[in-house]
């Protein structure tokens, strides 16, 4: 492709339509569904070495955009469950804390704590 990428998986009408993954030159792979060649529906992507901040997402796709419920592992390893908005973590979320136990419970807006939240610390 154009951008380096792979695909392998179903086409309709000569575009990525349906289940498939694709695979970018930075080792981001994407395994899910496709419609006209954008992530679209239900998939699950693993970042490459060039996102510094993410790991992995597993989750709902609009238009290449994380929109719905998901998944989303950071690489300073906290996850973020909740609904997804134009990619950031958007109304009622739990982000857990790994590393200390701890989780937040509550209102994210653009992927930060805004409005009412409880904080559980272990």
């Amino acid at each position: 492709m154009k951008d380096g990428s792979y695909y392998e998986g179903d086409f309709e009408n000569g575009e990525m339509t349906g289940k498939g993954k694709r695979t970018w030159e930075d080792g981001t792979e994407y395994t899910g569904d496709f419609v006209a060649g954008e992530k679209e529906g239900f998939g699950e992507i693993k970042y490459g070495k060039r996102n510094l901040k993410e790991n992995s997402y597993k989750g709902h796709w609009v238009g290449n955009q994380r929109h719905g419920y998901g998944e989303l592992l950071l690489r300073n390893n906290s996850t973020i469950k909740g609904n997804f908005v134009c990619n950031q973590a958007n109304g009622d979320c739990e982000i857990i804390y790994h590393e200390s136990g701890s989780k937040f419970k509550g209102n994210l807006l653009n992927g930060v704590p805004e409005g009412f939240g409880v904080c559980l610390s272990q």
